[in-house]
């Protein structure tokens, strides 16, 4: 696994956890707004 070689993924790949952790934020936030907007 060498630096810019893409890789599965997991822990050793920081800049994929940030990615996924991006992409988590932004569904709980999407989440979030859609259970305010039934109240």
């Amino acid at each position: 696994m060498g630096a810019g070689v893409p890789s599965a993924g997991g822990l050793l790949d920081p800049d994929g956890a940030m990615d996924r952790l991006a992409a988590w934020k932004g569904r709980i936030d999407k989440l979030a707004t859609d259970t305010k907007t039934m109240e």
